[in-house]
């Protein structure tokens, strides 16, 4: 019985990422694996007992690499909550890109076996983000009413942008763009005067607009 071995194992999971990288995961077989490892395809049964554990066993190590190295930064971190906030962003987009097709996947409603492990990344990607929002908070850099909640809403708007957003789209630019608006927002000061209320009926915070035809009064 052929016994594993670790670097054989890396090399595996290595080729893999590349294939699942370029090809929509229905497209990748098993063969293709072992072609491009140069290996047969019954050692891939040594370490995987199938595509669906492959992908798994990749998705459950990238992610909890990338929480690892998050951690390490932002343990040595000095600088602003909103640096640190653009830097998980950023590696949340990086490593979707390294697999394309997981939001895919889930949002059809298949079970991966490693759905467990992925909610724990999850998890703990989410109390990351927490975390710096508190700590910018406490400096004065930040205002939340409930950063608890915003912690929420950033892994949703990575999942939107590589669900929906271009195909070839720039991790930079994104990190970039969320960050702005969650910060930022969107409303001019002009527009943040405007409050939407009961539907379509909107009402304007201090002075009333002006009619159609009618004129401000002059003070």
């Amino acid at each position: 019985m052929q016994r594993p071995d670790p670097d054989k194992r890396r090399l595996i999971l290595a080729v893999a990422a590349k294939l699942f990288a370029s090809r929509p995961y229905h497209e990748v077989k098993l063969d293709d694996v072992a072609a491009a490892a140069k290996i047969g395809k019954g050692t891939l049964y040594v370490y995987f007992a199938g595509k669906e554990q492959l992908y798994a066993a990749l998705l459950d190590e990238g992610f909890a690499t990338m929480i690892d190295e998050l951690q390490k930064r932002l343990q040595q971190s000095r600088g602003p909550a909103l640096a640190d906030l653009r830097e998980i962003v950023r590696s949340k987009l990086a490593h979707a890109r390294r697999v394309p097709h997981l939001f895919q996947l889930l949002r059809e409603g298949q079970q991966l076996p490693c759905a467990g492990q992925l909610v724990k990344h999850r998890d703990a990607l989410t109390a990351m983000v927490a975390d710096v929002l508190r700590r910018g908070i406490e400096r004065g850099e930040l205002r939340d009413a409930h950063p608890e909640l915003t912690a929420l809403y950033v892994p949703s708007l990575v999942r939107a942008a590589v669900l929906f957003g271009p195909r070839d789209f720039d991790p930079d630019m994104v990190a970039d763009h969320i960050v702005s608006v969650l910060t930022s927002g969107l409303a001019t000061r002009r527009g943040a005067r405007t409050v939407v209320v009961d539907g379509p009926t909107q009402r304007t915070k201090g002075r009333a607009p002006a009619r159609a035809g009618q004129k401000r009064s002059q003070r």
